[in-house]
Parts: structure tokens; C-alpha cells; sequence
């Protein structure tokens, strides 16, 4: 199993994930601010030391990864439309990208 891999079990049992790697809609967050603290609670601290020491051009490997975590969990394919308008996108992989982007800025003391 692939680092990325492990690091997507982990972030599902810590977010324990329901049917089909989805979370209840009533515990969906509802902005970026938000799913930017969820991603903090459930990512390991090796985690975001990698995502910290990320390049922003180097973001973009994490969207076959962290990003279809953050879609498919997050309700970005579904009914979050409240996600996906805060990130002004109006496809889930690109409002992905925003979070990770937010994520990363947040660990490295952008925001």
C-alpha cells in the first residue's frame, strides 16, 4: 500500500466514512474554513509536514489522492452545494484543489 493509499484509509476510519466513502449529509462541511479544520483533525502530523513542504505547483499530485477524498467525502459529487460555492467552483475538482490549497496555506502560516 502506497503512502497517499494509507494516508486515505486513515483519513476514512477517522472520519468514519459511511457507504460508498460518503458522510452523512448533516455533517458535511459547509465551507472551506471548515473543511480546511476537518482535513487538520484527521491528517497526521507526517501528513501535513508533506503537504506543508509542498511546492503550490506541486499541489496538483495530490488530486488523485487527497483530492478525491475531499470530493467524494466531502459531497462535492452530491449535494454540497453550500462547499462548492464557497470555493466559487462549480466543479468538485477544481473546489478540491481550493481546499488543498487553503489546507496548505493554513500549514504553512499563509492564512
Amino acid at each position: 500500500m502506497s503512502l497517499v493509499e494509507k494516508t486515505v484509509e486513515i483519513l476514512r476510519n477517522k472520519l468514519k466514512v459511511i457507504n460508498d466513502s460518503k458522510i452523512s449529509d448533516d455533517i458535511f462541511p459547509d465551507s472551506v474554513k471548515k473543511a480546511v479544520e476537518a482535513l487538520e483533525k484527521c491528517l497526521g502530523s507526517e501528513d501535513k509536514k508533506r503537504i506543508k513542504k509542498c511546492t503550490k505547483e506541486e499541489l496538483v499530485s495530490l488530486h488523485h489522492s487527497l483530492g478525491r477524498f475531499i470530493r467524494n467525502t466531502f459531497g462535492l459529487w452530491g449535494s454540497n452545494e453550500k462547499l462548492l460555492n464557497d470555493c466559487k467552483k462549480s466543479h468538485p475538482d477544481d473546489a478540491s484543489m481550493v481546499i488543498i490549497e487553503h489546507l496548505w496555506k493554513k500549514l504553512n502560516g499563509k492564512l
